[in-house]
């Protein structure tokens, strides 16, 4: 492991999705700290953005706005990290950094715990684009082992490898969230994003299902929002649902947070939660590094390959996937999935009783070990 700063000078990039409020997006800044912090090396990190304006403080956009910011990290280093990494798209985070670099003329680059968008077409064209790119880069690692398989099959020159999602690096705050407000009761952690908004057998579906499981465990229902940008915002969709509760008559009414918190307050209190329901991707990993038994509701096939890699398949609705993303839908469309009643109670009472955390020490361990190599391989060459 990396024992101390080889120079003065150790400004260090990392680019992804920041910079508008999504908690899973904002978590990887966080964990890549915490991760630098494990493996004893000091740098002045740069959070940078593949948009050109940014939100958020402290995350440096691509647009002229940001050009005395950009020019200051000309020669630095970078890291890829997160989603949105590799897409059949202009404005992912990859195709975004191979324009960055032109200008900047990195030390060295790598794509850290990237996604790879599976069940989509690449064209010649952007593979072309992208083949471009990877010949300039140090190392590719992957997050889950879905990245991996697309990766090779669509790029098989491309030498790469699975480690884990950075986000579980993440280290929580110590303090309990919301003690006003819970009391120390027990309850159901829920993360809802609006993916299905238009399907109302998706509403009947998880309204009886989340009813169903709350008075059969006994445990309240808390919906925390992961992203609250206007053109994404969870809280809509949390409003709607619990509309749909009271309408049916719940026991007991759910508590709505309508803040967005910062991500290592999300990550206690997903911590002191009985149980997880979440659609998003960051809200199963960051259940899974506290050791917080959770169902994924699989509305993208991230969450299945997350799944996988950390071996919590079983606990991630449906039970099998289909072979491409829903024709005009990022992700599937829920009448696709074949949801039936009772999956969710019946998942949920599963992976409180068989789930495993077995992996994670070691998913933490490769974390270290693949960032140190990168690092050590850019100290011997600045050196």
């Amino acid at each position: 492991m990396i024992k101390e700063s080889p120079s003065d000078n150790n400004d260090l990039v990392i680019f992804g999705s920041f910079g508008f409020g999504n908690i899973g997006d904002e978590a990887v800044s966080y964990a890549m700290q915490d991760l630098l912090e494990d493996i004893n090396y000091q740098a002045q990190t740069h959070i940078l953005s593949r948009f050109n304006t940014p939100t958020m403080p402290d995350v440096i956009g691509l647009g002229s706005d940001y050009a005395p910011e950009l020019s200051g990290l000309k020669g630095a280093p970078g890291l890829l990290v997160g989603g949105g990494i590799i897409e059949p798209r202009n404005m992912c985070c990859a195709l975004r950094y191979a324009d960055y670099i032109k200008r900047n003329q990195p030390l060295g680059s790598s794509i850290f715990m990237g996604s790879f968008e599976f069940g989509v077409k690449y064209g010649w064209s952007v593979k072309r684009r992208f083949n471009q790119l990877f010949e300039r880069l140090d190392h590719i690692y992957t997050r889950d082992y879905l990245s991996e398989m697309y990766l090779r099959e669509n790029f098989p020159q491309v030498n790469t490898s699975t480690v884990a999602d950075v986000v579980l690096a993440m280290r929580p705050t110590t303090d309990r969230p919301l003690q006003n407000e819970l009391q120390n009761d027990e309850y159901i952690a829920v993360s809802l994003c609006g993916a299905w908004k238009v399907d109302r057998q998706w509403y009947r579906w998880i309204i009886k299902e989340l009813m169903c499981l709350s008075e059969s465990l006994g445990k309240l229902l808390v919906f925390v929002p992961m992203s609250c940008h206007a053109s994404d915002d969870d809280r809509v969709e949390h409003q709607k649902i619990v509309d749909g509760m009271i309408q049916a008559g719940v026991s007991r009414q759910p508590l709505l947070l309508n803040q967005s918190l910062p991500p290592k307050i999300f990550a206690a209190l997903l911590r002191d939660a009985a149980l997880v329901i979440s659609m998003r991707l960051h809200g199963c990993v960051i259940a899974y590094a506290q050791q917080t038994p959770f169902v994924g509701l699989s509305y993208h096939p991230k969450l299945n390959g997350f799944s996988q890699t950390v071996g919590w398949r079983n606990f991630v609705l449906p039970a099998k996937q289909p072979a491409k993303q829903s024709s005009g839908q990022y992700g599937y469309k829920f009448s696709d999935l074949g949801f039936e009643n009772n999956d969710l109670f019946n998942t949920a009472y599963n992976a409180m009783e068989h789930g495993s955390f077995n992996l994670l020490p070691l998913l933490r361990g490769r974390l270290g070990a693949a960032l140190g190599h990168i690092l050590e391989g850019w100290i011997s060459r600045k050196n």
